[in-house]
């Protein structure tokens, strides 16, 4: 196994994290139907790929520390699903705003307690709809340790099983049944499988870095991704994961691996600056409050809502920016809110 130590590895990786965070948001609110809008590329890979640098992530957390399956637990219920919780009753208040007072809604706070824990809008209304990668993701992980177990840390192995469980995963919601299940438990197949593909590509990082070594190598890894993402997409239906929408499973991983490669790419090319590891490291209060944001929006006035209608990739980006304050708050002077300590002065 390839050491995962290189300091510049995760300043690229701070980026791709703020790139994809920012994509996850403007997806959000823009059109994503059809083959000749831009929203319905970004959820070809969007969401894999969050799954996919969760394990890049883990690669190298491991790297500095041993996990035992109740270590794991613990670590990853303080820094998920305690976030979860906390962020899903802060903006709880926002729902109620949103939809008790400029909307009239007949749902209250059982309706929505009650969608909390089952954390599947499909079935209950949350808060923050896109809160439900936070206890998806905490499966993944245990899902994804005891393959790793089972495999005795092979990484082919590994990469067998998580390959097959994907494909097994595939087959059941597209052939045999589907329904809305608590904490989008038939979603795990597919998380455990891009989980396993960032935390192998970050793995063998080294063994692969004469591919990213001249800018040449770079761009024209970059073309090629965009192009079998683009035709992979273009050629399959729109993809959800929330929803389990794969179509044609072939063309959904090409999609993941060809965009993802080509993200990863322009990640290496931007700086790395500070407001990238900023964002990168403060995704889960941008995933938890740009949702309620955009409600809020809406339904404001007139001016707001014909923003969102008219100009939806502008009013993105702005809630986007918008939710860099927030994450300054909490990190500033909240972090217990999201699984951290607060820091020491010097």
């Amino acid at each position: 196994m390839d050491k995962v130590n290189n300091s510049s590895r995760v300043e690229w990786l701070d980026v791709l994290k703020c790139m994809i965070m920012y994509l996850v948001v403007v997806a959000h609110i823009i059109p994503t139907m059809e083959r000749n809008e831009i929203g319905y590329y970004i959820y070809s890979f969007h969401m894999p790929l969050f799954f996919a640098i969760s394990g890049m992530t883990f690669a190298i957390q491991c790297s500095k520390r041993d996990f035992t399956f109740v270590s794991l637990i613990k670590s990853k219920a303080r820094g998920l699903l305690w976030p979860y919780l906390t962020l899903e009753f802060l903006t709880m208040f926002i729902w109620l705003y949103n939809f008790k007072i400029l909307d009239n809604n007949d749902e209250g706070i059982v309706d929505l307690l009650i969608g909390v824990i089952y954390s599947n809008e499909g079935v209950y209304t949350a808060p923050s709809n896109a809160m439900w990668f936070c206890p998806t993701l905490f499966l993944t992980f245990l899902v994804f340790y005891l393959i790793r177990r089972i495999a005795h840390d092979n990484d082919g192995i590994v990469a067998v099983m998580s390959g097959v469980f994907g494909i097994a995963g595939w087959v059941f919601v597209e052939y045999i049944f589907e329904f809305s299940s608590p904490w989008h438990i038939l979603v795990l197949p597919e998380s455990v499988m891009c989980l396993s593909l960032g935390w192998l590509f970050m793995r063998h990082y080294d063994s692969c870095k004469i591919l990213f070594d001249t800018n040449l190598k770079k761009a024209i890894i970059f073309v090629a991704g965009l192009v079998i993402g683009f035709i992979s997409a273009y050629s399959n239906v729109r993809i959800s994961m929330a929803s389990n929408e794969y179509g044609n499973f072939i063309l959904f991983l090409c999609a993941v691996i060809g965009f993802g490669v080509s993200c990863i790419v322009l990640s290496m090319w931007l700086p790395p600056l500070k407001l990238f590891k900023f964002i990168g490291r403060n995704t889960i209060v941008i995933l938890a409050f740009h949702a309620p944001i955009f409600r809020f929006l809406e339904r404001f006035n007139d001016f707001t809502k014909w923003m969102i209608t008219e100009h939806a990739l502008r009013t993105g980006t702005v809630v986007f920016l918008i939710c860099i304050p927030i994450c300054y708050i909490f990190e500033r002077f909240f972090p217990f809110l999201i699984g951290r300590k607060k820091k020491k002065a010097a």
